[in-house]
């Protein structure tokens, strides 16, 4: 891993950050936080530590998971799709009345449109 960071990394890049805040607070981009999170899991915390950071992002998933299933629940979307079928089906279904020109208005609206003449 520490190969592949070496290789990726630019020689001329200074880092601007203030080791005053904590992690959220610097803004950092979502995978330099996932890399930080797996270099201190694998190099920088201890034995102890390191059961509890597991714990904890296993909680997180959980929740992540969790989160999706109640979101994405096939029955729940099942459900609301016949709502809101049922909802559409209730609306206003009533017909159009189109009525057409009878023949002479039709004619007198032509000779109209050739000549140019306005209502």
């Amino acid at each position: 891993m520490l190969f592949i960071l070496k290789n990726n990394a630019l020689d001329d890049y200074k880092p601007h950050l203030d080791h005053s805040k904590k992690i959220k607070e610097m803004g950092l981009n979502d995978k330099t936080i996932a890399i930080l999170s797996i270099i201190a899991s694998k190099y920088w915390i201890s034995d102890e530590d390191r059961e509890n950071f597991e714990n904890k992002l296993k909680e997180n998933e959980l929740k992540y998971q969790k989160e999706l299933h109640e979101k994405y629940n096939p029955d729940n979307i099942f459900k609301n799709k016949n709502i809101t079928e049922s909802n559409n089906i209730k609306g206003n279904t009533s017909l159009i009345k189109y009525e057409e020109d009878k023949w002479y208005k039709k004619i007198v609206n032509n000779i109209r449109r050739i000549l140019k003449i306005k209502n």
